[in-house]
């Protein structure tokens, strides 16, 4: 057995080192990043148990690699206990985290990802502020401190949106948007609710204790206003106007005809959106993000970022 301790890679030299359309998703070499790079990672190793504890990952030539919390797993490769100690695994995957025992293993299957070149470009360029490619971070309980390293307890005051959709002008949605909001303070429960101009409600969801997010249908009825209601019946709301997508700003590498994008160049262009589209678009940009992130690992990466709001992951000014 080859055994590579392979430290996360740098996200802007990793994305600039894929420049093909069309690629195979295989899996990388020892000491190497997906070949896709972002758009290749299939899983990231969040946390292993006991702490500093190793699995091992299968190549598809059937190398062997030694890895650890913030690893990443490609198309192709198989996550093995193996030869590591470890006995619990958790793993970030399609947009959530999954826990492996040792009686478990995880397949990422191969297959042809397609993406842009311009699309490629963007994520390299947004990328050059961040350093190595960490776990994305649990997204805080409503009450706890976010932005800061060593989140603590908050008195609950208060509740407000998350610091990333405070004071927004009225939000522009598609009809096929499937809204994500989300909240800090307040008391438990929560309930997300549409309201229409008349002041109905044409949607609630269930209450929430302990999530500080939720994610809306796309069909609501006639809302223009969606809110957060806490325990003690204190608000926070967005005002919103559904639009059609041709009026979704967009950078000159998206076509007119968005129809036939690739997942891939639909998380660029999500992303675009959240940093350069405008306060007008945040949720917008934010449900376009969630609904790509059980397809692109990028995605609900970027997303997860975002909702614990991480200050490298802001929009523009």
């Amino acid at each position: 057995m080859t055994h590579a301790s392979r430290p996360a890679p740098r996200i802007a030299r990793a994305l600039l080192a894929a420049a093909a359309v069309a690629l195979p998703m295989a899996a990388a070499q020892a000491g190497e990043g997906c070949p896709a790079s972002v758009f290749g990672v299939a899983a990231q190793i969040v946390r292993v148990e006991p702490p500093g504890k190793r699995a091992v990952k299968t190549l598809p030539d059937r190398q062997e690699v030694s890895v650890g919390v913030d690893d990443l797993i490609c198309a192709g490769e198989t996550l093995e206990f193996r030869g590591g100690g470890a006995t619990r695994i958790e793993i970030y995957v399609s947009g959530g985290r999954r826990e492996l025992v040792p009686s478990q293993s995880f397949r990422a299957e191969p297959g042809v990802l397609r993406f842009s070149s311009q699309a490629l470009a963007f994520l390299a360029n947004a990328a050059q502020g961040l350093s190595s490619i960490k776990s994305p971070p649990e997204i805080p309980r409503p009450t706890a401190v976010r932005g800061a390293a060593g989140a603590a307890s908050a008195v609950a005051l208060q509740i407000r949106a998350m610091r990333l959709l405070e004071d927004l002008p009225r939000q522009r949605l598609t009809p096929d948007a499937h809204p994500v909001l989300s909240w800090r303070d307040g008391v438990a429960p929560y309930e997300c609710q549409a309201i229409s101009e008349q002041g109905d409600t044409t949607w609630r969801a269930d209450s929430a204790v302990s999530t500080s997010w939720c994610v809306m249908p796309a069909q609501v009825g006639p809302a223009v206003r969606l809110l957060v209601r806490d325990g003690k019946s204190r608000l926070v709301g967005w005002n919103v106007l559904r639009v059609s997508w041709t009026e979704v700003p967009r950078p000159d590498w998206i076509a007119a005809d968005a129809s036939a994008l690739s997942p891939a160049d639909r998380t660029a262009w999500a992303w675009w959106l959240w940093k350069s589209g405008g306060p007008p678009w945040r949720l917008q940009a934010l449900a376009m993000l969630d609904e790509l992130a059980p397809q692109e690992w990028v995605a609900g990466y970027l997303r997860d970022n975002v909702l614990a709001e991480a200050s490298a992951f802001a929009p523009a000014p």
